[in-house]
């Protein structure tokens, strides 16, 4: 029995796993915070596939919520608003801290991708991003971290990306299919069906007789 349901552990892990793959990420140890607005961090992959994108934020406003920021998904050796994949109005709670999903469902293409904020800053929004200098990337095969850069003209133009070690944290995950999903659940299903038939078959038929004295 033990060993069973070491197997089913093990089955729906596998699932998990499969279903939820990161593209790449980059964390580490916070050693501090920069307003988002300008901020933009890059990855490039050799692949189709439809992914979500979060940033691991921190509103630095206390209880007051951070409002009229935009992120923007773009598509570029570097990064540029003019050639706009997706784009999306957030408002930070207050006295949030932690990842932040951005773009739960966007189909990619292979190629350059950049995440870039925009924010009116304070008194309205004190939304940060988290900073690194002890970055841990750790990407699929075909996939690369392509550094950070800021805007200092409202996101009109980008210095040099640089990746030297530093860098914000966020996360590009794989949207499980459907299809992918569902198969999951159908091993489950037969699993459980192969386990209740073999425990019939060690049980026995029961019998409706009654014993005679």
């Amino acid at each position: 029995m033990k060993a069973t349901l070491a197997f089913v552990i093990s089955f729906l892990v596998l699932c998990t796993a499969i279903a939820h793959s990161t593209v790449i990420s980059l964390d580490g140890p916070v050693v501090g915070v920069t307003g988002i607005d300008g901020l933009a961090e890059g990855w490039s992959m050799g692949f189709n596939d439809t992914v979500s994108v979060a940033a691991q934020l921190a509103n630095g406003g206390g209880l007051s919520p951070a409002t009229g920021n935009i992120a923007y998904l773009t598509m570029g050796t570097l990064p540029s608003l003019t050639n706009i994949i997706a784009s999306t109005s957030f408002t930070l709670p207050g006295n949030y801290d932690g990842t932040f999903s951005l773009f739960p469902d966007v189909p990619l293409n292979a190629g350059s991708y950049w995440l870039i904020f925009s924010s009116p800053g304070p008194p309205n929004s004190y939304a940060n991003w988290n900073l690194t200098n002890s970055a841990n990337i750790t990407a699929l095969p075909g996939v690369q971290f392509l550094g950070f850069t800021e805007s200092f003209d409202g996101n009109a133009t980008f210095g040099s990306p640089q990746n030297d070690g530093m860098g914000y944290l966020f996360t590009v995950s794989e949207v499980p299919e459907p299809s992918g999903a569902g198969l999951c659940f159908i091993g489950v299903a037969g699993v459980m069906c192969f386990l209740s038939w073999r425990r019939r078959i060690a049980v026995g038929p029961r019998s409706n007789r009654r014993s005679r004295d």
